[in-house]
């Protein structure tokens, strides 16, 4: 049951918008990428002190 509920909502966002589900993705791997690159500028700032 709980397995059928998730294909289900799935597919009605498919057929509202089919690229919603690439949009999370890019939009997860863009803030991945920033929150890293801060990071190691954080790192780098720290190590010319």
């Amino acid at each position: 049951m709980s397995a059928a509920g998730p294909c289900v909502m799935a597919d009605k966002l498919d057929d509202r918008d089919p690229l919603r589900p690439a949009r999370g993705l890019v939009v997860g791997l863009l803030i991945g990428a920033a929150s890293w690159i801060a990071i190691m500028l954080v790192v780098l700032l720290l190590l010319w002190r």
